[in-house]
């Protein structure tokens, strides 16, 4: 049984051919927020669902930045990306299965929900290691601010070092005050921008930031070997998240966004030294 959920705007333009293959092979696929559209187009690019999440037999999930498009997986090329997502076994599938199931409720016709809804009371898989895994969301709801408030969170307790890589790097003033503060007390606060944009207006706009931050001590590099589309962040020696949410309006206000936040000293030096080989 497959079910997949799309986002109508970043899924505007497949064609009736493409769609018709998957129902044909028994694909149920879900429309977020279906809008009306002009002439082919739809113009209502806010709220949309951001998230990037798989569950294969309640057993293994999948949580990261990387969508399903043709330069998001291919190895090399102009148009492949730097991404990340991480895959995990254990009770957090369990988390991962119930967001996923909640969101297929609003999306289904009324007799398939009784379905979901029984699906979404899985029991949860047996302890797979001993990692501490938090399932962290953003929606428009209850949890409009959970993961900016893990970010603040992790600013604002570091003692030795902050490197986060963001695509598109443009927070309130809150983070942009806790990122400045860990600087000036001595924590090594490192950002991983990028420097070959795919959209470049929101590299224009992350630059305005830059002296307010550079002032305090903040280290800033933009990275240029390809377009990095990673939304991933450590802190000190165990702390580490990697999820869908960039630092900016679009994800931290008015997307449906999905972070893992992880507590793991091998995953954390591990991304730790790939981060600083791109830097």
């Amino acid at each position: 049984k497959v079910d997949i959920t799309v986002d109508d705007y970043g899924t505007w333009d497949l064609s009736p051919e493409f769609t018709d293959a998957l129902a044909a092979a028994g694909v149920r696929l879900h429309l977020f927020d279906p809008q009306p559209k002009l002439w082919g187009v739809r113009l209502n690019l806010f709220r949309r669902l951001h998230r990037k999440l798989i569950v294969i037999d309640r057993q293994l999930g999948f949580v990261g930045g990387i969508n399903f498009a043709f330069d998001h997986v291919i190895r090399s090329g102009e148009k492949a990306k730097q991404d990340y997502a991480v895959e995990v076994r254990g009770p957090i599938v369990a988390d991962i299965h119930k967001t996923c199931m909640l969101l297929l409720l609003r999306g289904s016709p009324r007799k398939d929900r009784r379905n979901y809804i029984r699906n979404a009371r899985a029991n949860e898989p047996e302890p797979a290691g001993d990692m501490r895994v938090l399932m962290v969301e953003r929606d428009n709801g209850w949890h409009s601010r959970d993961i900016e408030r893990q970010y603040l969170i992790a600013a604002r307790i570091a003692k030795k070092r902050l490197v986060i890589a963001n695509a598109y790097f443009f927070p309130g003033y809150r983070l942009l005050r806790a990122l400045r503060r860990a600087a000036q007390r001595g924590v090594d606060v490192t950002l991983i921008l990028q420097g070959q944009p795919d959209m470049p207006w929101v590299t224009a706009l992350s630059r305005l930031l830059y002296s307010y931050l550079l002032r305090s001590g903040v280290k800033i590099y933009e990275y240029c070997q390809r377009p990095l589309h990673g939304k991933v962040a450590l802190m000190d020696d165990k702390w580490v998240t990697v999820g869908s949410s960039n630092l900016d309006p679009l994800s931290l206000s008015l997307n449906l966004e999905a972070n893992l936040v992880i507590e793991d000293q091998g995953l954390n030096q591990r991304l730790y030294e790939h981060l600083t080989r791109l830097v």
